[in-house]
């Protein structure tokens, strides 16, 4: 098992986040995302970003948070335009004209008690498979009302629905990022919706 230490890049092993260690302590890796947010994860969670490393070699026992940090903001910033533009050129059948209009951003709580028709017996899987239909359903009606994002409400928890967010996302090639840490700390995902999809 690789031993990590404070300043090396880091990527997870089973998403496409990549970060700084900014501490070890014990089996837990404290890791700044591009967003400058601290996320807590398993060592085994965790693997070295041997790219960064390369573009960013550091001095004995030095590292260069910032500029690694920098680099990986206009990276991720290269990709969501390589995702929109990919968005752009994936058309099925005759695309809907849809008129974009200025609204304020549209929230869509995804928490079980807030959805309608679900039953206090379901289990785990039943929930997440209703909050999940419920999701694409209001993803569609917000893409067809002229909505260009919404912040899907998903909470804290163990992350089973935000991880479900987020591979939703990527199967469709939606761009998507956490949403203002203030006001939802770990809780919200910002979508953006291509309007001709």
């Amino acid at each position: 098992m690789f031993e990590f230490k404070k300043g090396d890049a880091i990527k997870l092993l089973d998403d496409n986040i990549k970060g700084i260690v900014k501490k070890v302590d014990g089996e837990s890796v404290f890791v700044e995302n591009s967003f400058g947010f601290l996320e807590e994860y398993h060592v085994s969670e965790v693997l070295p970003d041997g790219e960064l490393e390369d573009e960013f070699p550091r001095a004995k026992g030095a590292s260069k948070p910032k500029e690694v940090r920098l680099k990986e903001i206009k990276k991720k910033d290269k990709e969501l335009k390589i995702r929109k533009e990919k968005n752009k050129i994936k058309k099925k059948g005759p695309a809907k004209k849809i008129k974009k209009v200025n609204k304020p951003t549209l929230e869509i709580d995804l928490h079980y008690n807030k959805l309608e028709y679900i039953n206090p017996n379901f289990n785990i899987d039943s929930i997440l498979a209703k909050q999940m239909d419920s999701l694409q359903n209001r993803l569609e009606k917000a893409r067809e009302n002229g909505y260009d994002k919404v912040i899907v409400i998903h909470g804290k928890g163990e992350g089973v629905l935000e991880k479900s967010i987020k591979n939703f996302c990527n199967n469709r090639g939606y761009a998507f990022y956490d949403a203002n840490y203030e006001k939802y700390q770990k809780g919200a995902t910002v979508i953006e919706l291509p309007l001709n999809h």
